[in-house]
């Protein structure tokens, strides 16, 4: 920031605004990383048990075999490849929540 304030109009400079990145999360995205925390995957698993009406849903859409809601997995990190249905159907719900998620700061 010292570099633009020194250039601000008010400096003699030719910079009259500047807007800071609203893009929250562009450098995970760009890095094909998400936020793997474990508060993000509580708000996952808490966004898909509001989702689904129940754990026999997501296993009969996603063809897994998850005893709860607890025991899903956030999805491959981008690295690894898909290797099921339930990574590909993980995958979509993530990016789901994070548009959900993403709308609901805006």
């Amino acid at each position: 920031m010292p570099l633009i304030s020194e250039h601000e109009i008010s400096a003699g400079g030719p910079v009259i605004m500047m807007q800071i990145c609203n893009e929250i999360g562009v450098f995970s995205w760009l890095a094909k990383q998400g936020d793997y925390s474990n508060a993000v995957k509580d708000r996952f698993i808490s966004y898909l048990s509001h989702k689904f009406a129940g754990i026999a849903e997501v296993n009969s859409l996603w063809g897994t075999d998850y005893k709860d809601f607890s025991s899903i997995e956030l999805p491959p990190d981008g690295k690894l490849p898909y290797e099921s249905k339930g990574d590909r159907s993980r995958n979509f719900e993530w990016h789901l929540f994070l548009a959900n998620l993403l709308w609901r700061l805006s």
